[in-house]
């Protein structure tokens, strides 16, 4: 699902924007940003939300890398991952977001 409102996405880890969700459902997303992502490498990522949603303002997720590409000639690179763990509350607001904000691919 792509969604019509930015969604940024930062490491938890380095603190560092990755880049901005392409496209999200509960089981993956692709990220685009100015860095390429190397496969198979975990992630901990926090997705921030458009507007505080369930009481929360972002999403923090496990995922793992299975693919990049550069999009264009621009240097953006995108990301295929996978989500791991996530709760139920995080699949809810997923689910929330694709509702409002999603168009489908």
């Amino acid at each position: 699902m792509r969604f019509s409102c930015q969604l940024t996405v930062v490491d938890r880890i380095t603190d560092q924007i990755v880049g901005q969700v392409a496209d999200l459902t509960p089981e993956g997303m692709m990220i685009c940003g100015e860095n390429k992502i190397d496969t198979n490498r975990n992630l901990y990522l926090s997705i921030e939300l458009p507007e505080e949603i369930m009481g929360r303002t972002s999403i923090h997720v496990s995922a793992l890398s299975h693919w990049w590409k550069k999009a264009d000639t621009s240097g953006i690179y995108c990301a295929g991952l996978t989500l791991k763990n996530l709760d139920k509350q995080d699949v809810e607001i997923i689910q929330w977001l694709s509702d409002k904000y999603g168009t489908p691919v």
